[in-house]
């Protein structure tokens, strides 16, 4: 199977949405169900479908602060008042990695992390 790449990108999706996801895959879903969240996850399904292992959760970053720079630069053109995280992975895999991406972004949009909280957040982590 194939594996995702390390590196974080922003995404468009077909109905116009925009997301930044910090772990691609989801470990624990899969191990709840293999065919993840409520017997069909659309992310596990496309993951097989390209050949991807979506079990095996990878962590996404920027490559350099160039790279950052230009993803802070397009988030913040945005048209939309927030951008999604959590649409190919579940952020709660990693909260530390999720927080850390949220901290480098540092733009005024809102993120929207959609998550099954697999792993809860402590309470220094809210």
């Amino acid at each position: 199977m194939r594996e995702y790449s390390n590196i974080i990108t922003l995404t468009k999706n077909g109905r116009g949405l925009y997301s930044i996801d910090p772990v691609f895959g989801c470990n624990t879903g899969i191990l709840k169900n293999p065919k993840g969240c409520f017997s069909d996850c659309y992310s596990a399904r496309i993951s097989k479908k390209y050949g991807y292992d979506f079990s095996k959760n990878v962590k996404r970053d920027f490559k350099n602060d160039k790279h950052l720079k230009q993803i802070q630069n397009k988030i913040k053109k945005l048209d939309f008042k927030f951008i999604r995280m959590g649409s190919n992975g579940d952020p709660s895999e990693d909260w530390e990695h999720t927080i850390n991406i949220i901290e480098k972004i540092n733009t005024k949009k809102e993120i929207v992390i959609i998550t099954r909280h697999w792993k809860k957040l402590s309470e220094n982590q809210l």
